[in-house]
């Protein structure tokens, strides 16, 4: 089981300095909007999965009066001699056979040595870690954002492969090394392709592509094999807690990953596609896109892009009947299966740790109806340690948090006011 025990913040959002003694049951933070609620679930998020959920650069987590005016335009912008950068750290306690205390910790700071731009330095247990990879599974988090519920309600593709990447690195750390020199490669391939005047290729330029193809070929293989697997491991629990959530439905839902360029799909349901998919090792699927690859050579130099990768794969959902969730299914039946497909999430990483991760919800309640509030609230682990933000909360509410989430411990209320945070 894992629990946040402190955190400490500087110059994060707009939140000038914090020091937070956590509550191992249920923390409640109440406040109105932009106080800075989020702000500090994104601190948590952080952490645990080394990038934020809500920007790319890191840089535009520093607080706003801490950057030079025009770094939001550019991230090579020098940054003022005078800036501190901002501060993300927090104590993590492992209750396991041994209980130990962990410290993850980022910096992001001005880069040095007349460089121009921004550096984020991580430390784990006081101790400078190359790479941020080697934070990922030192503090487990799953996580409920009301705009998770785009993931089917009109999100888009890339809305969907963020989440399975984040979720897939929570399992299998090295998933981001190789989603990380997958994009660095596509990057310069893009680049390249850019630049062409004509869709002929000289023979240097030909020489170039097929080296970045070869290339791709690798990392796109070891994406999508990451991916595949968590999925294949995901789709029980998956179908477990849609059954519990909406137990008087009859109906069971299909998990869809779709392969782009390819006519072959990964089902929940169908044995003979986890075979044909999850089932491939990387060196198969190594060969399948280096075919690709070279099919679509032409294609790609006549629109300047990158046509082939996991970069253009989708994931959807169809209901009993065989209709698409995101198109056929009612408002309450999508928040359902979304939510399923979270606490399935929260079921998987429960079983690979064999602990309980903490809990993240940022105001998903107000996006919920009661009945949805209470079939969230009854299938979270008890013992879990609970983060909830939240503009309002009633009595009732507050009564069936307690029994269900923290074994009638007493919660604890927090209070933020302009990144201020009190006990109320």
């Amino acid at each position: 089981m894992a629990i946040v025990t402190q955190v400490q913040l500087k110059n994060f959002r707009n939140i000038p300095a914090l020091q937070w003694d956590c509550s191992p049951h249920c923390n409640l933070i109440l406040g109105q909007n932009a106080q800075g609620k989020t702000n500090l679930l994104e601190a948590l998020y952080f952490l645990s999965h080394t990038k934020s959920n809500r920007c790319s650069q890191d840089y535009e987590l520093v607080t706003a009066g801490e950057l030079p005016c025009n770094t939001a335009v550019s991230e090579k912008i020098p940054a003022s001699p005078k800036t501190e950068g901002c501060l993300i750290q927090a104590t993590v306690q492992r209750l396991g056979i041994h209980t130990m205390d962990t410290q993850l910790e980022a910096k992001i700071l001005p880069a040095t040595h007349g460089k121009s731009g921004w550096r984020t330095q991580f430390r784990l247990n006081q101790q400078p870690i190359k790479n941020r990879s080697q934070l990922l599974g030192q503090f487990p988090t799953v996580s409920f954002y009301s705009t998770d519920l785009l993931l089917l309600r009109g999100g888009l593709p890339q809305h969907r492969r963020h989440w399975l990447d984040a979720a897939t690195a929570q399992l299998n750390p090295l998933h981001i090394s190789h989603l990380s020199t997958f994009q660095k490669v596509l990057q310069h391939k893009n680049h390249l392709l850019r630049q062409l005047h004509s869709p002929q290729l000289s023979s240097d330029q030909q020489a170039v592509l097929e080296v970045l193809n070869t290339q791709l070929a690798t990392s796109m293989s070891l994406v999508i094999s990451g991916r595949l697997r968590y999925l294949e491991a995901l789709a029980p629990h998956f179908e477990a807690c849609y059954s519990k959530l909406c137990a008087a439905v009859e109906e069971k839902p299909t998990l869809y990953y779709k392969v782009a360029g390819f006519s072959k799909v990964f089902t929940s349901k169908s044995s003979a596609s986890l075979v044909g998919l999850a089932g491939l090792s990387p060196a198969e699927w190594e060969a399948h896109y280096t075919d690709r690859l070279t099919q679509t050579m032409g294609l790609e130099c006549q629109r300047q892009q990158s046509q082939t990768g996991p970069h253009r794969d989708d994931i959807s959902v169809e209901l009993g009947t065989g209709l698409l969730a995101n198109r056929f299914a009612s408002q309450g039946q999508q928040r359902s299966l979304v939510l399923a497909l979270k606490l399935a999430e929260l079921a998987l990483l429960e079983a690979h740790l064999q602990e309980t991760p903490v809990l993240l919800l940022d105001d998903v309640m107000a996006e919920l109806d009661p009945i949805r509030q209470q079939q969230l609230l009854q299938n979270l682990p008890h013992q879990a340690q609970v983060f909830i933000t939240t503009t309002h909360w009633d009595a009732t509410t507050t009564a069936s948090l307690e029994t269900l989430l923290t074994a009638n411990a007493p919660l604890t209320i927090w209070e933020v006011s302009q990144g201020q945070l009190r006990l109320k």
